[in-house]
């Protein structure tokens, strides 16, 4: 499958693990857009997304248990594994050709597991955690003298980043370090009386209004940005509000949108790993994200591990996997049909990660109460009208005749 606003670039083409960590066997082909990791916790979904994001500089421990000083070592299912020598649990693709394998060391003695990329190519691109940066408000002291080019504000911020989420101190929060950059590139973006424009700062200040109200959702009414120093504010249909006090979802959306775009200007097409970006999100902005930011970045390929059914559901034209463990024989990964793309949040829920239901626990108990008695005393008509106004009373009444139904079906068993 090609795309052809894509062609040829530095990309993963397909991901293999076997019999490692919770993991039985897991394929992944990656979609030239969207591809989307769904499954339980604990199923593996950020253990996939960091082994990608070593290509970004992204790098996180990978922890087991040990069993003591012995050769043998814990797997996260339990089982215990020989650990004599180097072998390998999977190997990677890449979409220019060449493979790499996933080489594992032993080390008895250490908790951390030491996983190497024999043969790793250079792929560009960006990984989101899924923990966000939390920002006080903070007014700026300063007013950067120039507008440093895009690949040196991006990284900046990423730097910030990485500060935030290795629990090292910074004075500057990532947050106040977008607002220079911008503030910088309104104020040198324009020509005037005494100052020369620089065509890079204009271009960047515009862009991101663009991405912004492709990305934000419509009910949220963006217009524009404003600097009334030393502040940003967010011009909206609905009035107005310092960048600083937007909602946590719009915020993270903000942020979001202004790596991908400082990314996109040193590299034309490139690769973006995001660890559950729903954090933060109402169900509409869920639903709404992933559309939003495939038509902002048309050459952007996404791999997004995630919970949510609104993003599992969210876009037609991609590869969807769920990770599961089947009969107990440890985690592998089966692509959704389309079918299954198309169901309704509750349906995913419930027939691609695994819920049994979707109604609160409360509610299932009062039920299961309800169904409990109906089976003692029968199929009589006064039982039916109490099982009916027992749903009726935690708002399940349109559930009756499905309930009546699985009655039937038990009694023919």
């Amino acid at each position: 499958m090609v795309n052809p606003q894509m062609g040829d670039r530095p990309a993963f083409m397909r991901l293999q693990i076997r019999s490692w960590r919770q993991f039985s066997e897991i394929d992944l082909a990656f979609h030239p857009r969207l591809t989307v990791i769904t499954g339980a916790n604990a199923s593996g979904k950020t253990t996939l997304l960091n082994i990608l994001g070593r290509h970004f500089n992204w790098q996180s421990q990978l922890l087991g248990v040990p069993e003591g000083g012995g050769r043998q070592y814990w797997r996260s299912d339990g089982r215990a594994e020989e650990r004599a020598g180097v072998r390998s649990v999977g190997t990677l693709w890449y979409e220019l050709g060449g493979q790499t394998d996933l080489l594992l060391y032993p080390d008895p003695s250490s908790a951390e597991q030491t996983l190497n990329l024999n043969q790793q190519q250079a792929v560009p691109g960006l990984y989101i955690s899924s923990h966000r940066s939390i920002s006080r408000y903070q007014p700026l002291v300063n007013i950067p003298a120039q507008f440093s080019s895009a690949d040196v504000v991006f990284e900046q911020f990423f730097a910030e980043i990485l500060n935030r989420y290795s629990g090292a101190y910074t004075a500057k929060n990532p947050l106040t370090a977008m607002k220079e950059a911008l503030i910088a590139a309104a104020l040198f973006g324009r020509d005037s009386e005494s100052v020369e424009a620089n065509p890079e700062a204009r271009d960047v200040w515009e862009s991101f209004q663009e991405v912004l109200s492709l990305v934000l959702p419509g009910s949220f009414g963006f217009v524009r940005l404003v600097v009334r120093s030393p502040d940003i504010v967010v011009v909206t249909t609905n009035g107005e509000f310092l960048m600083d006090a937007v909602s946590g979802g719009i915020s993270s959306i903000i942020e979001l949108s202004w790596q991908l775009l400082l990314r996109s200007r040193a590299y034309r097409a490139f690769t973006v790993c995001m660890d559950e970006p729903e954090n933060h999100l109402h169900p509409s902005l869920q639903r709404s994200l992933i559309p939003g930011l495939l038509s902002a970045f048309p050459t952007i390929s996404f791999i997004i591990a995630t919970h949510s059914p609104f993003i599992v559901t969210s876009v037609a034209d991609s590869h969807v996997y769920v990770l599961e463990d089947v009969a107990g024989a440890g985690i592998s990964s089966r692509l959704l049909d389309q079918a299954n793309k198309s169901a309704s949040a509750d349906e995913t829920l419930q027939r691609v990660l695994g819920m049994s239901t979707t109604i609160p626990m409360w509610v299932e108990g009062a039920l299961a109460e309800a169904m409990a008695a109906f089976e003692i005393g029968g199929a009589t008509a006064e039982n039916l009208r109490s099982l009916q106004l027992a749903m009726r009373s935690v708002g399940l009444q349109d559930q009756f005749p499905a309930a009546v139904n699985s009655l039937s079906r038990a009694g023919d068993a």
